[in-house]
């Protein structure tokens, strides 16, 4: 085996090693946005990426796309995350009496969305 061989094949692997891990955090984000029609776009990118390793060009610039979507779609997730998170810290965090009613009817009306 060459060694243009093998650096093809090292490439490929990895190539085959970073797919599976967006494959997977995809998943994550199609299942806690519960966007059951989101499987679509899993799948077109499945395809897209048989032909990436068939060695279409366009399809290697259609990957990059989908990835650079995902990548700024977890980001966002992320941000929006935090700060609903850290909401519900301060909520809890309202009051220092550890039997205080206002506590618990301020983290229920949040979570109903009473004001």
């Amino acid at each position: 085996m060459s060694e243009l061989d093998r650096s093809a094949l090292k490439a490929r692997n990895n190539l085959l090693a970073l797919f599976l891990v967006y494959v997977i955090l995809d998943t994550i984000l199609v299942v806690i946005a519960k966007d059951i029609w989101a499987i679509g776009r899993i799948l077109v990118t499945i395809v897209v990426m048989y032909f990436t390793l068939q060695g279409r060009k366009w399809a290697k610039w259609a990957l990059i796309g989908i990835l650079s979507f995902l990548i700024v779609a977890l980001l966002a997730l992320v941000v929006a995350l935090y700060s609903k998170l850290s909401t519900m810290g301060a909520l809890k965090n309202s009051c220092c009496h550890p039997n205080c009613d206002r506590q618990n009817l301020l983290i229920k009306s949040y979570d109903v969305g009473v004001d």
